[in-house]
């Protein structure tokens, strides 16, 4: 159904409140498959394998030095570091979306709840308005709460809406490999 609307008429005007966000939740592939796809853990991986390969050839070797050796040694130990680092960051970011996804949907829930109950508290103030008990002044008072349910709700639901983002990206940029 098509709604056609002159354009002077504001959309409360014309009814349209509440907003419709589609959220589509990523399937998280494996764990591994992301780590292992990732092309920075992949460069660092063929670092340290070109380096560890380099030491093993140059170890009892006559043409290096102790230093040159020293220093190779200590550049694998950072590039391992490194890839551990970037390991442990990958898990923790995976770890935070399942959580954060989790607290998301309970927060979510609460949200509904609190919208809910504020509607209700304001079509009550609006129906004894009705019948003369109250002024139009508490109906503005009662809306506030309702508003700010409507404001915490949507920040909520664009939060859940980046981290989906987030996660897309760390996907695609881990899993981009792998379709090439």
């Amino acid at each position: 159904k098509q709604v056609f609307r002159p354009l002077g008429l504001d959309w409360k005007e014309a009814g349209f409140t509440d907003f419709i966000f589609i959220e589509i939740t990523p399937q998280l592939p494996d764990k591994s498959e992301l780590i292992a796809g990732n092309p920075l853990v992949q460069r660092l991986e063929a670092e340290i394998a070109v380096k560890s390969e380099k030491q093993i050839q140059l170890t009892g070797s006559s043409f290096v030095t102790l230093s040159e050796l020293e220093q190779i040694a200590d550049d694998l130990d950072s590039l391992r570091n490194t890839l551990q680092n970037q390991v442990w960051s990958l898990e923790d970011a995976l770890y935070d979306y399942a959580a954060g996804k989790d607290a998301s949907v309970l927060s979510l829930q609460a949200a509904d709840l609190q919208v809910g109950l504020a509607l209700r508290q304001l079509e009550t103030i609006k129906l004894q308005m009705k019948q003369g008990e109250l002024y139009s002044s508490d109906v503005a008072q009662a809306e506030l709460p309702y508003l700010q349910a409507l404001e915490n709700r949507l920040g909520i639901v664009q939060n859940r809406f980046i981290g989906d983002l987030e996660i897309q990206a760390l996907m695609n940029e881990s899993l981009l490999p792998l379709f090439e």
